[in-house]
């Protein structure tokens, strides 16, 4: 997976409800399993266009062990100002890399603002008609589809196959 930030807020530092499904000033907790793993982390600034930018002088990387567990702090996906560097600053994580001949596992714990039933018997997710309006809305949208019927329940497969579509390119899925 590349680079990015669990929790996403705007310009001005604002958390924002819509986009994120992870709770605001939630920590992340990575219960890895198998060989090590590395996760790299970088430092983007605010820079004066009013976008952010890589800090080409930040670079770092973590070893995580088997049994480790890892804490992502919150503090680190929010924007904050640093008198350091006279700017504000984010930190993003990912490039994650284990051994092509190794088996690893990273089993990821965080606090989410929507709740849902999975049926094993009908492999569906039950969620609200609202939440899934959201959800359909927020993905097709990407695809320049527009979404307007709402549904109770979500067929699992069609889920994935959305899902694999929308970040084949992110985490490098073979699409033969």
């Amino acid at each position: 997976m590349g680079f990015h930030i669990d929790i996403k807020y705007s310009k001005n530092g604002k958390f924002r409800p819509k986009i994120n499904s992870q709770m605001e000033n939630t920590v992340t907790v990575i219960v890895t399993i198998g060989k090590d793993r590395i996760i790299n982390w970088r430092q983007k600034l605010f820079n004066s266009y009013g976008s952010w930018s890589i800090n080409p002088d930040f670079e770092l990387s973590m070893v995580i062990k088997h049994g480790d567990i890892t804490i992502l702090h919150p503090n680190d996906e929010t924007p904050h100002y640093t008198d350091i560097l006279g700017k504000q600053i984010i930190y993003e994580h990912g490039k994650i890399s284990v051994s092509s001949d190794c088996n690893s596992v990273a089993y990821v714990f965080r606090v989410v603002t929507t709740e849902a039933l999975f049926n094993c018997v009908s492999n569906k997710l039950h969620i609200s008609n609202e939440d899934y309006a959201k959800y359909c809305n927020s993905m097709l949208s990407k695809k320049g589809i527009l979404q307007t019927k709402l549904y109770s329940t979500v067929n699992i497969n069609k889920y994935h196959h959305l899902m694999k579509d929308a970040f084949s390119s992110t985490i490098g899925i073979n699409n033969n």
